[in-house]
């Protein structure tokens, strides 16, 4: 069964979760919880049981950590200069626009935004996720132990 949740139900959330991920949280909480529904079904537990342990238990994200996964790949891939210009030109970080020794110097840069959409769209929200993971997680410089360091610090949110 989980198996099954892996190939029809993971695989679908994770498709382009970067373009959609960040839409209301209306739109994504009946997804989330179709996602509890599969994972009680795979474990054969109640269906009113609370599902941070199941997450916890099959060391799997929910809807929302697996954006906020994506989008911290991301960076590792802008940081290891693995992404396409275009897309790379959209982000910027704060010691290239200044030369002030700041706090926040090797942060992302966080543009100011009017409109809801632009607030909730991938340049906006990129940058708010990536400075907000822990640095011992953002300098790592090999890919694997990268996700293996965000899935556990995520997991790690459920107990």
């Amino acid at each position: 069964l989980i198996l099954l949740y892996n190939a029809f139900m993971l695989s679908h959330l994770n498709y382009c979760i970067v373009v959609w991920g960040n839409s209301s949280h209306t739109k994504l909480d009946s997804l989330f919880k179709l996602q509890k529904k599969a994972l009680r079904i795979c474990l054969g537990c109640h269906y009113l049981a609370h599902s941070a342990p199941l997450f916890t238990k099959l060391k799997t994200l929910n809807i929302f950590d697996l954006y906020y996964y994506s989008m911290a790949l991301l960076g590792f891939y802008y940081f290891q200069n693995k992404l396409p210009n275009n897309i790379s030109e959209m982000f910027i970080i704060n010691n290239k626009l200044h030369n002030y020794n700041t706090r926040n110097r090797d942060s992302f840069h966080l543009w100011s935004v009017r409109t809801n959409i632009a607030f909730k769209s991938a340049r906006n929200s990129f940058p708010i996720v990536w400075n907000s993971i822990p640095r011992d997680i953002s300098t790592c410089k090999n890919l694997s132990s990268f996700q293996r360091y965000l899935k556990q610090y995520l997991i790690f949110k459920y107990q």
